[in-house]
C-alpha cells in the first residue's frame, strides 16, 4: 500500500513504505563498504541510536529520523525523537563520541537528507527549514548521493 496521509501521523507512518528502514537501505547502498555499519534495535534500553559505524579507526553513532514531508510552516516536528535519544546523543557526544542525526524528508527520488551533529539536537523540532539546512553538516537530495558519499565519509570520520 502506498503512503496515505491522514490526520494521525502514526497511521501514516505505519502505511508508508518510506521510513527509517529506507534510509538504512540508502546508506548501505550508497556508502563505501569500508564503512562498517550495524543497525540497532534495542528493545530493553531506550535512547540508543539506530546505527553504529566504524571506519579508519573512528567509531560513531547515527540516529535515523524520517519525516514524510516538509510542513507548511517549515518546522519539522521530529515527533519520534524521544528525550532518551537526545540525552544519549548529548552524553556520548560530550564524552568525545562521533554522534549524528541523519534525517530524511520526503519520499521517492524527491527525498532530501540532512546530517546534523549531536550538538544540533536542541534545534531539531524548533527551527525553520532554512535554519536546519544552514546548521546541517551536510544537506543533499537523492540524486546527489554519488557526489555526497566522500563528503559524508569525511564528516563521519573527523
Amino acid at each position: 500500500m502506498t503512503g496515505i496521509l491522514t490526520q494521525d501521523y502514526s497511521i501514516w507512518v505505519r502505511y508508508n513504505p518510506m521510513t527509517e528502514s529506507i534510509l538504512w537501505n540508502d546508506m548501505r547502498k550508497f556508502l563505501p563498504q569500508s564503512l562498517d555499519m550495524t543497525r540497532h534495535e534495542d528493545k530493553y534500553r531506550s535512547g540508543i541510536p539506530d546505527v553504529s559505524y566504524g571506519v579508519n579507526g573512528v567509531n560513531g553513532w547515527i540516529e535515523l529520523k524520517f519525516e514524510p514531508r516538509w510542513p507548511r510552516d517549515g518546522i519539522l516536528r521530529y515527533r519520534k525523537f524521544k528525550e532518551t535519544q537526545r540525552v544519549w546523543l548529548r552524553a556520548r557526544g560530550e564524552s568525545g563520541g562521533h554522534c549524528y542525526i541523519l534525517t530524511i524528508v520526503g519520499s521517492g527520488k524527491q527525498r532530501e537528507y540532512l546530517l546534523h551533529s549531536w550538538r544540533d539536537e536542541q534545534l531539531l523540532g524548533v527551527v525553520s527549514r532554512d535554519e536546519l539546512v544552514e546548521f546541517s553538516q551536510l544537506c543533499w537530495n537523492y540524486s546527489q548521493w554519488g557526489d555526497t558519499r566522500e563528503k559524508l565519509l569525511k564528516i563521519l570520520t573527523s
